[in-house]
């Protein structure tokens, strides 16, 4: 017996990103609550702010410091991966 992939709507995927992003459910809680893998939820929020052009930096979070070969220089770059 085969199982049928669940497909889900444009909208459905904004709309549970906006839990995350905008309502400040946590990842878990609103994959939890929407009935979806908190991977998949993740994945979304991913490919949602590649699509919008977002790069939002809360604190270090997504931010390393590269030395430029100098002592003191560091370049600040956004890890988009």
């Amino acid at each position: 017996m085969t199982r049928k992939r669940r497909t889900y709507t444009d909208e459905f995927k904004r709309d549970a990103v906006k839990l995350v992003t905008e309502q400040r459910y946590s990842m878990a809680e609103a994959a939890r609550n929407l009935g979806v893998h908190a991977n998949l939820l993740r994945s979304w929020k991913l490919r949602e702010t590649k699509v919008s052009g977002e790069t939002k930096v809360r604190g270090n979070k997504g931010v390393r410091n590269r030395c430029l070969g100098k002592p003191g220089i560091f370049l600040l770059f956004y890890c988009g991966e």
